[in-house]
């Protein structure tokens, strides 16, 4: 990327990262707040010394703020957010910014790498989600996978699905541990972008956010972003993306048939075959009427004690960890001759953030002197080799 001047929306787009205000970074300067405000509408330019301190703040190189944007996100393409729990404003607005690094780093990728293009269904209906029935949402469901050829069986890594078929996935920490995770079709590029929290420990857990992140890329991508920001349409909408990845994950006749016992201690055998949480299950049994009201109540109030380890903690499986970024990061390096440190100057982000996008060490993208040096000859624990004399020397 070419260096220029000042951009403002670097600034602004450092500060949703961050998490931190414009105030703050005036009070870290000492300047009024109106100078920041015109460092942000481009009606002044911080000095070297100035910039050099707004990058320290914001954990940023110098270079960022220098560095040109690349052209906008379709504004028609909404963005989805799962949470338990309504997630802070600036977790959302930081996420968002995350996303849209991660986006710019797989528009550099993909100028020397071939990424795999993006294969998803898209079924519409219109603009108004409450014309799909949960019988339409279970349909849906059955011919997402029959789009990816995938069966009726238990899906082996959800993760890695969504890679093959053309989907950049990240899993990097979103700042709030009531967000889940994130997504948002790109455009013009017509790409898919999943971001996953590591903050959930719960493989089983994360599996269901990553169908349910499926379930808006399939069912809600073409919906207008007005229609989206409404309250009762995004309540709507997370109710639907459960519905469908519930039935993504356990498709309804495969899964009822795997069904022998419906007691706590038989789902949890069931809990490994499908990948599944036992809430999830239960939520499945119950969708499916293959249980009473009665003994839907037993379930859950056997199940609560374990709810919240189950959902958020270590749970004895691995999480599904994304590969295609990092493959992609290495492959740049061995086969295009771009060193870990031109890629940085390339796209220069924090290397916190660029490691994440790359599932990469943090010093991968470090070009740290090593603290090698000389020993000597005294006591040294170098084995020496020397050239054989020869034979009669």
């Amino acid at each position: 990327m070419n260096h220029h001047g000042f951009v403002p929306g670097r600034l602004r787009q450092a500060l949703l990262r961050s998490k931190k205000t414009a105030t703050a970074l005036a009070a870290h300067l000492d300047v009024a707040d109106n100078t920041v405000s015109r460092y942000l509408k481009g009606q002044l330019v911080p000095r070297p010394d100035v910039l050099r301190n707004i990058a320290d703040f914001l954990e940023e190189p110098v270079a960022f703020f220098l560095t040109p944007l690349p052209p906008n996100v379709d504004e028609g393409s909404p963005s989805f957010m799962r949470s338990y729990a309504a997630a802070t404003k600036r977790a959302r607005l930081s996420a968002e910014a995350f996303k849209e690094r991660t986006r710019e780093a797989t528009l550099y990728l993909d100028r020397h790498v071939e990424l795999p293009s993006a294969r998803f269904p898209q079924f519409r209906y219109g603009d108004d989600p409450a014309a799909l029935s949960e019988r339409d949402l279970e349909r849906l469901a059955v011919e997402t996978r029959r789009f990816w050829g995938l069966g009726d069986g238990p899906i082996a890594n959800v993760v890695r699905l969504l890679e093959h078929n053309g989907a950049v996935v990240v899993r990097t920490d979103l700042g709030d541990k009531t967000l889940n995770a994130f997504s948002q079709w790109g455009l013009p590029e017509d790409r898919p972008y999943i971001i996953l929290s590591d903050g959930k420990q719960s493989a089983v857990g994360s599996r269901f956010d990553a169908a349910h992140e499926i379930a808006h890329m399939v069912l809600h991508r073409h919906l207008p972003r007005e229609v989206v920001t409404r309250p009762e349409v995004h309540k709507l909408i997370e109710k639907q993306a459960n519905r469908f990845a519930g039935a993504f994950l356990m498709p309804a006749e495969s899964f009822s048939r795997s069904i022998f016992l419906t007691t706590l201690s038989a789902l949890r055998e069931l809990r490994d075959v499908w990948g599944a949480a036992i809430g999830s299950m239960i939520m499945r049994l119950t969708e499916l009427d293959l249980i009473s009201d009665r003994q839907a109540r037993r379930l859950w109030e056997s199940y609560a004690p374990m709810r919240r380890r189950e959902t958020y903690e270590n749970d004895g499986v691995p999480l599904e960890m994304p590969a295609a970024m990092r493959q992609a990061f290495e492959i740049l390096n061995s086969d295009c001759g771009i060193s870990p440190a031109q890629m940085v100057k390339d796209i220069p982000f924090a290397v916190t953030d660029m490691a994440a996008i790359g599932s990469l060490p943090l010093g991968y993208f470090r070009d740290d002197s090593l603290p090698i040096r000389a020993r000597h000859a005294k006591g040294s624990s170098i084995l020496e080799f020397r050239r054989a004399k020869p034979e009669g020397g």
